[in-house]
């Protein structure tokens, strides 16, 4: 029970990553937040995981009123917040050229923007309460650049800056920040993919030849979220499965 009695908000939560989230929080005894756009889908997961070990929240990251709202109805709620795990996102994958400029404002809007706002809200109470933990979902896409990606690895690799400038930052508060930066998971938004063959050309650069699955991410989550000795991880990156050997080529 290495997360006894934590509230951990988890952005997406509702499916992918977020949900195996969120489920390994309740097993671990903490509490999940299950925060989503869609007020239907979280109430539908913390009834699932049990509405006295997870409590649904609406909540667009992108929206500054409407984290703003849903962070104060948590801390409403518990009084307190001792994760934040920026999870949700969007994917665009579509070439450079074809990139409409509202989609790739779009993508950062989510990715980036509402990671910015969810982290300050959250930090701003772990500040008053003498500490706490913010681990970003980042992307192996955020290091390296591939095709298709000019939206989703700008957001990602921003991400991964936010977060080494949230750890120097935020460590006086005794605030840890890291990143874990997946490879492709088995996930609704990995399954919105239009080019099936570039899926293909990553499961053969994988040692493994398959598709994560989201509890294989959740388990570092889970491990920066309660290790005592997590001094060392502020501002680590942790590439859950580094499948970019070198840049894609078709």
């Amino acid at each position: 029970m290495r997360l006894q009695g934590k509230v951990v908000v988890v952005t997406g939560g509702g499916s992918g990553i977020g949900f195996a989230i969120c489920e390994r929080v309740v097993r671990e005894g903490g509490v999940a937040v299950v925060a989503d756009i869609n007020a239907s889908t979280a109430q539908q997961v913390a009834r699932r995981l049990g509405e006295t070990r997870a409590q649904a929240v609406e909540m667009d990251v992108g929206s500054k009123e409407s984290v703003e709202a849903a962070f104060e109805e948590i801390l409403k709620r518990h009084g307190r917040i001792d994760v934040l795990v920026n999870n949700a996102a969007l994917a665009a994958d579509i070439p450079f050229l074809d990139t409409p400029p509202d989609l790739f404002q779009k993508v950062l809007n989510v990715n980036l923007f509402g990671a910015f706002l969810c982290a300050q809200a959250a930090a701003r109470q772990m500040a008053k309460q003498g500490g706490g933990r913010i681990i970003n979902i980042a992307s192996t896409s955020g290091q390296r650049g591939n095709k298709g990606r000019s939206a989703y690895g700008a957001s990602k690799g921003g991400l991964i800056t936010l977060t080494k400038v949230l750890a120097a930052e935020l460590a006086p508060y005794n605030i840890l920040v890291n990143a874990v930066a997946p490879g492709p998971v088995e996930t609704p938004l990995l399954a919105r993919i239009q080019d099936r063959s570039m899926l293909q050309v990553w499961l053969d650069r994988l040692a493994v030849h398959r598709l994560a699955q989201p509890d294989e991410i959740a388990g570092p989550v889970i491990i920066r979220s309660a290790d005592p000795s997590a001094y060392r991880y502020n501002a680590a990156m942790l590439p859950v499965i580094d499948w970019f050997f070198s840049t894609v080529r078709s």
